[in-house]
């Protein structure tokens, strides 16, 4: 059994409606050919992960609940994500202002689960491992998921490769990696304002 995660959990700030709805539908879609008895997804099984406005899921479609540990802190989450079993992961953004301050740790979740990753291509994900290394960045266009999610289940070697990508681009985006660029970023932010004080006593 193949099991493919979609996670809704990232479809806050103003995505619950039309966004949500493609990405349903396109999901949905597997659902369809599994009860046409098509031989190619009878055997995909999707797991949704977080909110829906959508009150018409399939009965195939798992909607998942985490438990209260993995809902009060980052390290319970990371602990019950881990138990997972899924073979691909599906991060859904819409792209908003408000999401465009948002990092790409969903992508970071995924490969470090040894996933590839089929993520939307907003601000948030792109330069990321989900944008060529581990994964595609993908419209907001039910189609483009569908074929892209259908894709994936056709091919396990395609599978292997944008996750073993994945696994390998994962620790650039830690920050362990980024401490040193970080440190002389606050750091030269330090020096400077340190200046301007000095410049603006030396000018009174």
């Amino acid at each position: 059994m193949l099991v493919v995660n979609l996670s809704l959990s990232q479809l806050e700030g103003g995505a619950i409606g039309t966004e949500a709805d493609m990405l349903v539908d396109s999901v949905k879609r597997f659902g369809s050919a599994q009860e046409e008895g098509q031989c190619l997804f009878k055997d995909v099984a999707v797991d949704l992960l977080g909110i829906s406005s959508r009150s018409d899921l399939p009965s195939w479609a798992n909607r998942i609940g985490m438990p209260v540990y993995g809902t009060s802190s980052y390290p319970g989450f990371v602990n019950w994500i881990t138990q997972q079993h899924w073979d691909i992961g599906i991060a859904p953004l819409a792209d908003t202002a408000f999401n465009r301050c948002k990092s790409a740790i969903k992508t970071l979740d995924y490969a470090a689960m040894g996933l590839p990753v089929l993520a939307s291509d907003c601000e948030a994900y792109r330069g990321t491992l989900a944008d060529g290394p581990g994964g595609w960045l993908l419209p907001d266009d039910e189609d483009a998921w569908f074929v892209a999610l259908a894709r994936l289940v056709r091919d396990a070697n395609l599978r292997r490769r944008l996750a073993e990508g994945a696994r390998a681009a994962f620790p650039a985006g830690t920050l362990a990696v980024q401490a040193a660029s970080r440190r002389a970023a606050w750091q030269g932010l330090v020096r400077g304002h340190e200046r301007s004080e000095r410049e603006a006593v030396a000018a009174d």
